[in-house]
Formats: C-alpha cells, structure tokens, sequence
C-alpha cells in the first residue's frame, strides 16, 4: 500500500513535475516548495488581485453588485481568454466578477478596472484603467508582496510574482466570502442587455478542472508564462493551497498539480 512505498522513501521525493516553481502550504506555513522566491510571470492569477481590489469596493457598498456596466469598446477588443462581452453590453458588477474569474474574461477585467477606475483618485486625465493598475501595485506593496508587479488588470503582459507571494494572495482573496462563492462555481449563467436592447443569455464555465478536488482559486496561461494555476481546498480538516508556475502546458497544470496534492497529503497524514 501507500504507507509502505513512504517507508521505503520512495514517496519522500516530490513527484516529478513540469512546473518550474512550485509550493504548497498548510494553514498558511509552506510546507514543500520548489523555487517558492524564484519570480516568474504570472497570466491570469493577476485576475485574483483585480477581484480583490474589486471586492474592496464593493466592501464599502454592497449595492454595488447589483450595479449595471457597460461594455467599452476596448474591452471589446482585447485578444486572449475571454468572457465573450461586446461593446454596448450592460451586465451587473456581480455578473463581470463572474466573467472575470470562470472563462478568465480579459474583457471583464478591462470593464471592471474602467468601471472602478473613473472613482479613484488618480492624476488629473489619467485614464481609469491605469488607476486601477496602480492600486493593484498598492494593493501589492500592503500586504507585503515584494516581489509581486502588475504592468496590466488582465495577466496578457508581464506581470510578476512568486509562488510564496501567489499563496499569501490566496489567503487573501479566500477571506472574502464572494470571492469563494465565484471561484466554487462550475459555471454561471446570466441575461445580458445588449446594446440593441435585446437580451442574451451568457454562460460561463470554469477553467478550474481540479474543482472537484480543490474549493476553487484560478488559472492561468501564456506561451511565456506556461501553465499557472492556484488552488485552495480542504482536506482532512486542514486548508491546503498548491501554486504551480511555468508548467509546461494548459494540461500539465493540472497534473502537476493534483500530483503535488495528493503527495502531500501522503507526507502529512
């Protein structure tokens, strides 16, 4: 059985991954890591620290869930993963955190950051999208995350980071109780407006294939980033959250992933 392969050592080892850092802790200690300072781009776990800075607000006035937006031209148009928003469209601040962090929606961080940007204080014509960029950096520097930048809200260009200050940001966002709802969701459907007043039925499915494993967190993928993901469950009555960056591809993310995990949970219990 398992324990016997753990007593002849052969499971002391971590199994063999693609990822080129990695780490996971336990109730909020690292326990095993590969790399955990090593600073890497991240893709789309930048759309963690959007949503905080979203949730932030919406601390401050939850009404703002129910909140209508309307798509911009420019969130339109961004390639990479997308929510499928067009311009004109008018959905809910709750709907956008949704296409934001299930399909990984560029477009629905672009939307977010203009919506939240316009009511920040910013220099005088400073556009609202870079506003929001600069509280995410803020936001960053706050919660000590030296080693964390973001350059965009989405994840398209080099933002950077760490696995150990990934895993700090998670313990962060999975305080948030809407946070955790979104993340667990496997899918979510809404009616949109559109801009012809007409309305049409959006449906977004979670890119987290380990939900069933895991109580959700978020994926990531560029050709130069590899495979990301971070993950957050419960097991055996402890919280446990895995990172992996640079995996080699959308798949091995996964693997890697549910590899660590199971490693793990083998070395603890």
């Amino acid at each position: 059985g398992v324990m016997s392969f753990c007593r002849a050592g052969i499971l002391s080892e971590p199994p063999m991954v693609s990822a080129a850092s990695w780490a996971i802790a336990m109730d909020g200690e690292i326990l095993f890591s590969k790399g955990a300072g090593e600073v890497r781009q991240i893709a789309s776990l930048t759309k963690v620290m959007t949503a905080i800075v979203v949730l932030e607000n919406v601390a401050k006035d939850p009404k703002q869930l129910e909140q209508i937006v309307r798509v911009s031209h420019r969130a339109s148009i961004i390639f990479g993963t997308s929510a499928l928003l067009e311009e004109g469209d008018r959905l809910t601040v709750e709907d956008l955190l949704y296409a934001l962090l299930l399909p990984s929606g560029n477009d629905a961080a672009i939307v977010l950051s203009e919506f939240y940007g316009r009511r920040m204080h910013g220099k005088t014509g400073q556009d609202a999208m870079t506003r929001f960029l600069a509280v995410m950096n803020r936001k960053a520097d706050s919660l000590g995350l030296a080693q964390t930048t973001f350059v965009d809200v989405h994840g398209m260009g080099e933002n950077l980071s760490t696995a150990r200050d990934l895993l700090e940001l998670a313990d962060v966002a999975m305080e948030n109780p809407i946070f955790q709802k979104v993340v667990a969701a496997e899918s979510y459907s809404s009616p949109v407006r559109t801009k012809r007043a007409t309305t049409r039925e959006m449906r977004w499915k979670n890119t987290n294939n380990l939900l069933g494993e895991f109580n959700g967190i978020k994926t990531g993928h560029t050709n130069t980033a590899g495979g990301c993901l971070l993950l957050s469950g419960e097991f055996n009555g402890a919280l446990l959250r895995v990172v992996v960056l640079d995996s080699s591809n959308k798949r091995t993310r996964f693997r890697d992933a549910y590899n660590l995990l199971q490693w793990a949970l083998y070395r603890t219990t």
